[in-house]
This record gives C-alpha cells, sequence and structure tokens, in this order.
C-alpha cells in the first residue's frame, strides 16, 4: 500500500489523502502533491530518483542537499547512520515537524523530538 497516495493520484487540494503510507512514502508523497501542482504532473522525482513510484529514508538521504537551516517543507531524517530509521517534515514554525508512518500518527512535534536527528535535507 505504500506510494498508494501517488499511485491513486490524491492530491490534498481535493481532500484526498492517502491512508497506508508509511514516513517515507508519506514525505514523498507531500512532495509529489505540492512540486506536482507547480510544475506540472511530469515533474522529475528529485526526491527519491525513482518516478515517484519508489523510495524510502535511504534514496531520501542520497537525493537533496543537507543544509543547516530549516524551512518549511524540508525533511529532517533520524537515525543513527546510512540508511536511516525514520523521516519527518518541517512545517510552517521551523521548530515544529508533522511526522507519521513510525508512528500512530500524524502528529505534530518538535523538530528534534527524537534523540537520534541524521540531518536536515532539502529538494528544492
Amino acid at each position: 500500500m505504500r506510494f498508494g497516495g501517488i499511485r491513486n493520484n490524491l492530491r490534498y487540494a481535493d481532500g484526498e489523502y492517502p491512508t497506508q503510507e508509511d514516513c517515507s512514502s508519506m514525505y514523498t508523497w507531500c512532495m509529489w502533491n505540492a512540486l506536482t501542482s507547480v510544475g506540472g504532473r511530469n515533474f522529475p522525482d528529485i526526491v527519491n530518483g525513482a518516478s515517484w513510484r519508489a523510495g524510502y529514508t535511504g534514496t531520501l538521504l542520497s537525493h537533496g542537499e543537507r543544509v543547516e537551516n530549516r524551512q518549511p517543507g524540508d525533511a529532517v531524517l533520524y537515525g543513527t547512520g546510512f540508511p536511516g530509521h525514520h523521516v519527518a517534515m518541517i512545517a510552517e514554525d521551523t521548530d515544529m515537524v508533522y511526522s507519521h508512518g513510525s508512528e500512530a500518527g500524524p502528529f505534530y512535534l518538535k523538530w528534534n523530538y527524537r534523540s537520534d536527528v541524521m540531518q536536515v535535507r532539502r529538494y528544492i
């Protein structure tokens, strides 16, 4: 059921949301919604490099760029080394994240709510 949101063309602008995503597929779905709504349906997958069909925390770590200044939409990757263990998205309040997948979530939490923050990455 991972990547069902993209596979089924669910759009948050239409009030449609996936229900079976894990953390990395949920982050990817959010970015797909944002990027393809601005850049068109054929916007390249700059998040995982898998044509919006696959990915995990390791492919998220392999794309984009590491940044120090958090901005809304950035990915916070957690874990103790490659390939990472969890990802959450920086919220409008850059001290907060939306976290979904490895918890019952989604949750709105402090960006460093876990002690194993690896890095913050930006894809645009």
